[in-house]
């Protein structure tokens, strides 16, 4: 995956951008957000501006975009609290932060799997892990994000760590993680929902996840408003900017079109609504948790425009739960044969491009884009196995609130 990922994905994926000298190669996803942050703290200018993000067009084009410009206008598209993020690092060349970004992100995605271990209850031998991280560190997604430096991988790490301290009943510790996961808030949208229900349902244990939560969130857009007020109208306009100019899809909008889209989400979020209300008393430490959590980040990807290869990192843990668990129907058997399938298709096309590449053919160009085609169903069919593995399964009994105070 490697092989086809340094040569080759990633020219297909930045080959429409033209690059200038600011960090002697690809700038990646992080520039503008590490661009944004210098020039607020160095030269007090908003990174939403006007300027800034001419700068930012000039440093990834070579010059600035005209109006009606289709591509990626490369705006500062964060809250302007990840600021306290990269605020340590402003003074380093960016070609250093890059390296940096790279080994720390493909790290703490390594350390995140034995982490959705333990949330999905798999006690093995320390073969079966290696061999899992081995696995989700060559997975197009992963290499995706780490080849762009995308801060999802980040999202996603902190989404295992914060779900494994609810497992351990770290309730306040877990909802500051989460609050501090909001640097992208599309990615935990559904999972925040649902952890948000499941802390109502025995309030009185779980009042501190979303005491953790609420603090840490109130903390930060109170940071952003102290260095830059009134962040949080810009943060919408460009956000609104954003949506004009790369015309974000989701998965089940691009497989059933706008009304479809439509009618399916709606149903679709109904049914899972029935799910987290059936699974709103389950213990922390259980497996109905752990699967009401898979299934969450799942549907998230499937129903919102979250298309982008490295947001799939938050599939592990369902792909965790189904590698785990039994097959027993036949449907389910049938719709693990296409996971299968559509988890090992990367891996097959880009050996495949990989040999024939050496071979000077043209087939390597014309289908370099093949180990991507699986990440478009990967979604809906680990939505669809968890679905049916959650009617499946007998829902656990829980104590009754007043007996779990304790």
């Amino acid at each position: 995956m490697w092989l086809y990922a340094r040569p080759r994905l990633q020219p297909y994926i930045t080959g429409a951008n033209y690059y200038t000298d600011v960090a002697g190669g690809p700038l990646g996803d992080l520039y503008p957000s590490w661009f944004g942050t210098r020039e607020l703290i160095l030269r007090h200018r908003s990174p939403y501006g006007e300027e800034v993000t001419q700068s930012l067009q000039i440093a990834y084009y070579g010059h600035v975009l005209e109006r009606g410009d289709r591509r990626n206008q490369q705006r500062f598209a964060y809250p302007v609290y990840i600021a306290l993020l990269f605020a340590p690092t402003i003074w380093m060349p960016f070609h250093l932060v890059q390296i940096i970004a790279f080994w720390f992100l493909a790290l703490i995605t390594v350390a995140s799997l034995p982490l959705w271990l333990r949330v999905v209850h798999w006690e093995t031998s320390w073969s079966t892990p290696a061999a899992l991280q081995l696995l989700v560190l060559s997975s197009v997604g992963v290499v995706h994000g780490l080849e762009l430096q995308q801060l999802s991988l980040l999202v996603s790490a902190m989404a295992a760590a914060g779900t494994l301290l609810i497992v351990r009943r770290r309730f306040l510790a877990s909802g500051c993680l989460f609050g501090l996961a909001m640097i992208k808030p599309q990615l935990l949208l559904l999972p925040m929902l649902w952890l948000l229900l499941w802390s109502l349902s025995n309030w009185r244990e779980r009042k501190r996840f979303v005491i953790g939560f609420c603090v840490t969130l109130a903390l930060l857009i109170a940071a952003g408003e102290l260095i830059l007020p009134g962040w949080i109208r810009q943060f919408v306009n460009t956000a609104l900017a954003y949506t004009q100019y790369t015309h974000p899809t989701s998965l089940l909008q691009l497989l059933l079109g706008f009304w479809g889209f439509v009618v399916g989400a709606l149903l679709l979020v109904l049914l899972l609504a029935r799910i987290c209300l059936r699974y709103r008393s389950a213990l922390p430490d259980s497996p109905d948790f752990a699967l009401a959590m898979a299934l969450m980040l799942a549907a998230n990807l499937f129903i919102l425009p979250l298309m982008s290869p490295y947001n799939q990192a938050l599939l592990i843990p369902g792909v965790l739960i189904l590698l785990h668990s039994e097959k027993r129907t036949r449907v389910e058997r049938w719709l693990w044969n296409l996971t299968a399938a559509a988890l090992l298709w990367p891996w097959i096309t880009a050996a495949f491009l990989v040999a024939i590449s050496r071979l000077n053919s043209p087939l390597a160009d014309a289908w370099i884009d093949a180990p991507l085609y699986s990440t478009l169903i990967l979604p809906m069919l680990i939505v669809a196995m968890l679905i049916a593995r959650s009617f499946r399964r007998p829902l656990e009994s829980s104590p009754a609130p007043a007996n779990s105070a304790g």
